[in-house]
């Protein structure tokens, strides 16, 4: 479902490239993907991916706090580390 974002949510857009040895990423992604549906203030979350290999997700939260909750939770902290 789309959604059009609500004045207060907050939209982050996280864009990378794969490493070639980055074959675990598609499981790693679903995990995340999971994890982030299960928090308070989540709304949704989209991933595309460029012709030219770059990817692209955006996340939408209810509100500040509940970004940064997910922003802060450790399994999504040490994905960033990945």
């Amino acid at each position: 479902m789309s959604v059009t974002p609500e004045p207060g949510q907050v939209v982050t857009v996280f864009r990378n490239r794969l490493r070639p040895d980055a074959d675990a990423y598609p499981d790693h992604a679903d995990r995340m993907s999971a994890l982030a549906e299960t928090m308070p203030g989540y709304v949704e979350h989209k991933s595309f991916t460029a012709a030219d290999g770059e990817r692209v997700t955006i996340a939408t939260f209810a509100d500040r706090a509940s970004h940064d909750a997910w922003a802060q939770h450790p399994v999504h902290r040490e994905a960033q580390r990945a």
